[in-house]
């Protein structure tokens, strides 16, 4: 570390703080709205630190903090963070946990100081002797420097990131249309969160959390857990500790130390990993409420309420702009024009959609033989060519019959109903009770242990809307998939609803048009031709 410019590593090992806060004060900055942040060195990328600069920002943090009506200045939550990360997630004196508390060193009615090193994480009781002078100051600091040293020996001992990432799916070369998510992706994981993508198969997902982690972790061994690596009996904990030796993590009792590795870990389709969700939820749960210094990386196209992560993104379609620079980027040389319009109208700003188009536009040398085959086909047209085996990665239809495979029976009911009902809603006709009227599927929900009663169905439509599993498209009695009306389904009904952007948006406006004909006394003046109403043709 001769030099005077120092990477993010040197720089944070020269403060002697994690790179998150360093990255959390280049950010947000500290001592409040108005308070300065911590320059990166000039010409340089963000990456990039001035040592002078450095030791200005460490006095500026040292001197007395701002506090206008004279309370107590908050602690910046970078720092808080921090300060967990060192005390490990529990009293760095005692090790017993809540409650705990952010203790000065130098009391605040003295120092008027927030910074890092005069704050230490300490439960209630110690907090409360060190106050009354029962534990002194010098044990503090003495465990300050401590934890301090454990958490720098940490840092200066990880291992580089290792690109390409094992077990990973490829980076796309080109990112487009994301760049305010991958902004937020990337500020997340340089702070140090837990980061969960949501969003329908096929969005972007995987592609946003490798470019994100391609620009935020270098100093950070990435354990990647996908669909791909689970085969036979293996479960996503036995994939956890293969996937950590390969990446040459440290074990102790036949468990990873991800900590001592500062690892990141990723669960890419946490949908689809094991054959019980509830084992995936639990390490899940686990992870977060004990790792400290890991970063937890999670996509998925459902979310898990009961799972707290630090930051969610919510992937929706691309806009007009990005999807045409996506098909153009993709298609090489070959002519878009005039049949982009139609292309961009059937992929509604589905990223893989456009992709698998764009490979189609190449084999057929042009986009007019595409249109045809959309025309003919449909969605069963959308995949890539030549190849023997078709995956949720290569093939419209295989993504969108895996979303199906994650609703429940109430939801794929409400979407049978949706399918049946391609010009519109007539009041009297889309009554809530014809819901609970299938015998069968009544069966299937009381095996389930899932409630029939009319109020119960409601309740699994409204949370479907609040939950938006977007872009599963819709099955004809619970049996076949109806893949063709990827498009065509919301083109019919736009007269009713008109421009749904995704099927979430579609479903919330067809649940409020459906109440409103339920609440409605006007009867149709003839159900002659709707009651056996059959999907048109693609």
């Amino acid at each position: 570390m001769s030099s005077s410019i120092l990477d993010a590593r040197e720089a944070s090992l020269y403060l002697k703080i994690t790179p998150e806060l360093l990255f959390y004060y280049v950010r947000y900055g500290a001592k409040g709205r108005d308070g300065g942040t911590l320059p990166t060195a000039d010409g340089l990328a963000a990456t990039r630190f001035s040592r002078d600069e450095l030791e200005a920002y460490d006095t500026y943090l040292r001197e007395p903090w701002p506090s206008p009506d004279g309370t107590r200045a908050p602690i910046p939550k970078g720092v808080r963070d921090y300060l967990k990360i060192e005390a490990g997630g529990m009293c760095a004196r005692c090790g017993e946990g809540a409650p705990l508390h952010d203790a000065h060193i130098v009391g605040w009615e003295t120092s008027r100081s927030n910074h890092h090193h005069n704050l230490l994480r300490l439960c209630g009781n110690c907090h409360g002797k060190y106050d009354t002078g029962a534990i002194l100051r010098s044990e503090i600091q003495r465990i300050k420097a401590g934890a301090v040293d454990r958490v720098q020996r940490r840092i200066a001992g990880t291992r580089k990131s290792y690109w390409p990432i094992a077990a990973a799916p490829p980076m796309t070369p080109q990112f487009l249309g994301r760049d305010a998510e991958l902004s937020e992706a990337i500020d997340a994981l340089r702070s140090g969160e837990s980061l969960s993508i949501l969003g329908m198969g096929g969005i972007g997902k995987t592609q946003l959390a490798l470019h994100a982690l391609r620009t935020a972790i270098d100093e950070r061994p990435i354990v990647w857990i996908g669909v791909d690596i689970l085969s036979g009996s293996s479960t996503v904990a036995d994939a956890l500790v293969a996937q950590a030796r390969g990446a040459g993590i440290a074990f102790e009792d036949g468990r990873p130390l991800l900590d001592e590795a500062r690892a990141c870990v990723v669960f890419d389709g946490i949908e689809r990993l094991g054959r019980d969700q509830d084992e995936v939820a639990d390490l899940l749960e686990r992870l977060l409420a004990d790792c400290t210094d890991t970063l937890i990386l999670v996509t998925s196209q459902v979310s898990v309420p009961w799972l707290r992560f630090d930051r969610e993104l919510r992937l929706g379609p691309l806009d007009d702009q990005a999807s045409i620079g996506l098909l153009e980027a993709h298609a090489g040389d070959s002519s878009l024009q005039p049949a982009t319009t139609k292309l961009l109208q059937f992929a509604d700003g589905h990223p893989l959609t456009l992709r698998i188009l764009a490979a189609l536009i190449r084999h057929f040398g042009n986009a007019d033989g595409v249109v045809e085959r959309l025309d003919r086909l449909g969605a069963e047209a959308v995949s890539v060519p030549r190849r023997r085996q078709h995956s949720e990665r290569s093939s419209l239809v295989h993504c969108l019959d895996l979303a199906y495979s994650l609703l429940s029976v109430a939801e794929r009911r409400l979407l049978w109903m949706v399918a049946l009902s391609p010009g519109g809603l007539r009041p009297g006709f889309h009554d809530m009770d014809r819901l609970v009227r299938s015998e069968p599927v009544e069966a299937e929900m009381r095996r389930q242990g899932i409630p029939t009663t009319k109020e119960a169905i409601q309740r699994e439509i409204r949370n479907l809307i609040e939950v938006g599993n977007g872009g599963t498209q819709l099955k004809e009695e619970g049996t076949k998939l109806l893949s063709r009306y990827a498009v065509r389904g919301f083109e019919l009904i736009r007269e009713e609803i008109p421009k749904p952007r995704t099927l979430e948006d579609f479903l919330v406006a067809y649940y409020q048009r459906w109440k409103l004909a339920e609440d409605s006394t006007e009867q149709p003046a003839s159900d002659e031709d709707e009651t056996t109403a059959a999907p048109p043709a693609s």
